[in-house]
């Protein structure tokens, strides 16, 4: 079942409910793992999109082994609460999703 964006933007400003529910990047060790296999793929130099950040506890991550990051998700507000959270890092923020 896919979620529709709306419902999505409902939860987009409880970040403690979309940390600790939802997200599996909320636990340190699970975002450890991903590091780990997505850090094969990196080089510093290529351009990684995080498809469905969500509010985009991954983003901090990625920054850091990728050049440049863009940060996609379907909802608009959960793209505006990923943008307030990391707007500072240099990455890009879009809405977008299935068509």
């Amino acid at each position: 079942m896919v979620m529709p964006p709306a419902l999505w933007d409902k939860h987009a400003s409880k970040t403690a409910y979309f940390r600790n529910v939802v997200s599996p990047f909320a636990d340190a060790a699970a975002t450890k793992k991903l590091v780990v296999t997505v850090r094969r793929f990196a080089d510093g130099r290529k351009t990684v999109l995080d498809v469905g950040c969500g509010i985009g506890n991954f983003l901090p991550a990625l920054s850091r082994l990728f050049s440049k990051v863009v940060a996609v998700d379907a909802s608009r507000k959960m793209v505006q609460a990923s943008r307030r959270r990391h707007g500072h890092r240099p990455m890009g923020f879009r809405r977008g999703g299935r068509t």
